[in-house]
């Protein structure tokens, strides 16, 4: 207890006790912090090489882990004395620890070496990091080797620059594509976006592209999951030509692929993919895989389930990139999803309902999503909450007549919640501003005050705390549509000066009566299936 931190660290990092070693590596680079540039090189630094050839795994890893932080210290605190020895002494321990043996040492290294690359100044990002990768992408005894390579030099390809990837990542990248090792072609597919994102247009044409395609051709059903599993990532970092075209024809054949799990990686990327194409570049047949997802089947539970939720995530996305026009071809899915079995299908649904209806508009909202509306509305409380979260949007697309009739909605929401549920009542507090923007001051005082009054009484502070902007939108509203200013509201009238008599006061804003949770429910809405007919 008497040893200063610096004490402590210099004593117990090199203790024979491992549990010591590894308490005081987690605080090498707080503790070069704390005492000052100076100090730190004098009695820190000496420290990193030794630990680096620790014989515990963990203490190796969170070595490698205080590397950023550290090399961040030593050029940011030491000028041009700091970032040599930064570049001479920390980074070369970061580039050792890219060759332990253990896996997690070796991630924790490549991690550290990404985040320091953008300290190392541009002229020296060849020699001091490029070369680093180089040596691994070549290395012949070890695999692990060259994947590693595979997800730096894509990590790194934006540091890196269009030069050097056009002379030195792009070539690396297509060899490496070409690996006899499965492991490494692999790594190869899913680091690809980077690169191209860096890469000039002819080079992705000419050499990124075909690599990529190759590997969706694979022999191994693995690499071909990947390409599969990266497809969405590379349409975004390629030209819109290549992307409607080569990729379009990539995913349409993985999803007809012989291996399920291919076919299931590729199904899952439809929706993602589909939403990075303009309307022109969505093809039927590309819309029509799209459509029989959710009757798609591996007779897996788990993979069925989770092609349902790709698809009713990204239905969203796809219904705006086709656009309105297309709901015809696409109502038949919704509606499917909609009626699904499982409660996260049906409340990612519910809660982008209000996404759907405003890509749709209006008119058709009203004839047909109302209905599933309501369905959402009475569902379990997990699905209800994601219809609450975005409750004033969805009305807001609705006409006045048939907003208005969801006002009694509201309470029934509220006094049908389990009592427990409090996160959907604050939900339903959260809601209460944008509401009064929606609603006229006559609606406001028979409705949502009562509503506020109802939430302001609720047993759980959150839920109360939550309420107060509401409760405060919905005074200044009726106080504005009596005339009486915002602040005056709030203040009352002045003392001084009495108002003039055809204005009305503060005082004569007519609030409404407290309402009980007791208070009698709203008549009942009109039935599910009347309104799907």
């Amino acid at each position: 207890s008497r040893l200063t931190p610096l004490e402590r660290v210099v004593r117990y990092v090199v203790s024979p006790i491992p549990l010591q070693r590894l308490v005081h590596v987690k605080l090498m680079a707080e503790t070069a912090r704390s005492i000052g540039f100076t100090s730190a090189v004098k009695d820190i630094l000496p420290l990193v090489q030794p630990r680096q050839h620790d014989s515990e795994q963990a203490v190796r890893q969170h070595l490698a882990q205080q590397m950023q932080d550290m090399s961040d210290f030593f050029v940011t605190e030491g000028g041009d004395s700091g970032y040599s020895l930064f570049i001479d002494e920390l980074l070369p321990s970061i580039s050792f620890m890219l060759w332990d043996k253990k896996a997690e040492v070796r991630a924790s290294a490549g991690t550290a070496l990404v985040g320091v690359s953008e300290l190392v100044k541009v002229p020296d990002r060849g020699p001091r990091v490029l070369t680093i990768l180089l040596r691994l992408a070549h290395d012949d005894t070890m695999a692990e080797h060259r994947v590693s390579a595979a997800e730096l030099l894509n990590q790194l390809a934006p540091a890196m620059g269009t030069d050097l990837c056009k002379h030195f990542v792009i070539p690396e990248m297509v060899s490496l594509a070409e690996d006899p090792d499965f492991r490494v072609r692999k790594a190869a597919a899913l680091n690809m976006h980077n690169i191209c994102r860096t890469a000039e247009e002819k080079e992705i044409l000419e050499r990124l592209v075909p690599a990529y395609v190759t590997l969706s051709e694979d022999a191994m059903y693995r690499v071909r999951r990947a390409c599969a599993e990266n497809l969405t990532e590379m349409a975004k970092a390629i030209p819109q030509e290549l992307r409607a075209h080569v990729l379009r024809e990539i995913l349409t054949r993985l999803s007809n692929d012989t291996s399920s799990l291919v076919k299931f990686s590729a199904w899952q990327q439809l929706g993602t993919f589909i939403a990075t194409l303009p309307q022109h570049g969505v093809n039927p047949d590309l819309l029509d895989l799209f459509c029989q997802l959710p009757e798609r089947t591996l007779y897996n539970m788990d993979h069925d389930h989770h092609l349902r939720l790709h698809c009713a995530f990204n239905f969203p996305a796809v219904l705006a990139t086709v656009g309105a026009t297309k709901w015809g071809a696409l109502r038949s899915v919704y509606l499917m999803l909609v009626r699904n079995q499982m409660k996260s299908v049906r409340r990612t649904l519910a809660s982008s309902l209000h996404e759907v209806s405003r890509i749709l508009g209006r008119e058709t909202v009203e004839k047909e999503l109302l209905s599933v509306f309501e369905e959402f509305v009475q569902d379990s409380e997990e699905v209800r909450i994601g219809i609450v979260q975005h409750l004033a949007e969805f009305l807001a697309v609705l006409s006045d007549t048939c907003r208005c009739s969801y006002l009694p909605l509201l309470k029934d929401v509220l006094q049908s919640t389990n009592p427990f549920n409090w996160r959907l009542r604050q939900h339903l507090a959260r809601q209460l501003p944008a509401l009064c923007e929606l609603y006229s001051a006559s609606n406001v005082q028979s409705s949502l005050f009562p509503f506020a009054l109802l939430l302001l009484q609720d047993p759980v502070n959150a839920v109360r705390t939550a309420a107060f902007p509401g409760v405060a939108s919905l005074l200044q509203k009726l106080a504005e549509a009596r005339g009486v200013p915002a602040v005056a509201a709030a203040a009352g009238p002045p003392e001084a000066t009495a108002p003039a008599a055809e204005e009305p006061t503060a005082d004569e804003v007519v609030l409404p009566p407290p309402v009980t949770v007791a208070a009698t429910r709203s008549p009942a809405r009109r039935s599910t299936s009347s309104q799907s007919s």
